[in-house]
């Protein structure tokens, strides 16, 4: 009877030994077939050959950012003609978190300009229509006021965008809220298209400048201490740099808030409301005047002919076709680059 036992036992333990390392086999050719697959892919991921020819057109989404190493200047020249071969006005949705250096390396000054701008295009679009959303809810508040009583939503909703653009709300009841809806129209708006392109433009040198390539700053702000970028020529009594930002994105963002928060642009503000006439009824705004804008940035920077400069650019290089508002082309997926 021992003896059964024991060969039953054995066997047993022959039969868990067989499994464990049927087991071990079985994930060693997993990992072997994930480690061959994601090779494969990473290959013809980091192919700007397939991103544009083949990705990009496709019906497959990027879920974060492709790295791409520095070197790789192919990938703005596949970028150039991605967009030569595209005949649509629209925007294609390909979207850098920071500025290639190689850019500076284009020899042609013209197709220099032109990759500039479609690399912070697509940015700038998402913070213009962000912004245009938030100011068609005040729209509709504003209008609604006309015909009847607000709900709580709209209360809460001119409370949060108090909030976030600055505006005080001295109490609780209609009239304090409809004083800050005023003040809001006045805020709460985009910055032209064409106008954000030269500023920027002109503060990076067309992509090229040392707070751009160290600091994603695409519009040189200040901040009054050393804990941005030092500018090289500034006096050693002052106490100012410049502002740095993890993404593209964020410099624009940062933008969009200063020119509509910091009292330094209230008569940018006051024109640009001017302009549009807050009191008409929703979806009939004035069209926003970007040489008129221009010259009411006089606090932006200590150069007297600064806001000229900035309609020469404008000009010269037709930036006001962007001002037709422009569209993200969805028959193309979205694309994000992180350039190492």
């Amino acid at each position: 009877m021992s003896n059964t036992i024991n060969v039953k036992a054995i066997s047993f333990r022959s039969f868990k030994k067989f499994l464990k390392k049927l087991l071990a086999n079985y994930i060693f050719f997993v990992v072997i077939l994930l480690f061959v697959g994601g090779y494969v892919t990473t290959f013809f991921l980091f192919s700007s050959n397939y991103i544009f020819n083949d990705f990009i057109p496709s019906n497959g989404y990027s879920r974060g950012c492709i790295k791409v190493v520095e070197e790789d200047t192919q990938l703005l020249y596949d970028m150039k003609k991605l967009y030569n071969n595209h005949k649509s006005k629209s925007i294609l949705p390909i979207y850098f978190i920071n500025m290639p250096k190689q850019l500076a390396n284009i020899s042609s000054v013209e197709d220099r300009k032109q990759l500039f701008i479609n690399i912070i295009l697509p940015i700038l679009l998402q913070n213009y229509d962000a912004t245009l959303k938030e100011r068609e809810s005040l729209l509709y508040i504003n209008n609604k006021l006309l015909s009847r009583p607000l709900v709580d939503q709209d209360f809460l909703l001119i409370k949060r965008l108090a909030f976030k653009y600055k505006v005080p709300i001295r109490g609780e009841d209609f009239w304090d809220y409809t004083n800050a809806l005023d003040q809001l129209l006045i805020k709460v708006d985009v910055v032209p298209m064409s106008l954000a392109l030269a500023v920027a433009a002109k503060e990076t040198g067309w992509g090229t400048s040392r707070f751009l390539l160290e600091g994603n700053s695409l519009f040189s702000e200040w901040r009054w201490d050393n804990e941005g970028i030092i500018p090289k020529q500034r006096s050693r009594y002052k106490k100012y740099s410049v502002k740095k930002f993890r993404t593209l994105a964020r410099s624009v963002a940062s933008y969009y808030y200063n020119l509509n928060t910091n009292k330094a642009y209230v008569d940018f503000r006051l024109h640009r409301a001017s302009q549009r006439n807050v009191e008409v009824e929703l979806g009939s705004t004035g069209k926003l005047e970007p040489n008129n804008l221009a010259r009411q940035l006089f606090n932006y920077s200590n150069d007297p002919y600064y806001a000229e400069e900035l309609i020469q650019i404008m000009r010269k290089n037709h930036l006001y076709s962007y001002d037709s508002m422009p569209q993200i082309d969805n028959n193309y997926n979205k694309m994000c680059f992180h350039v190492l």
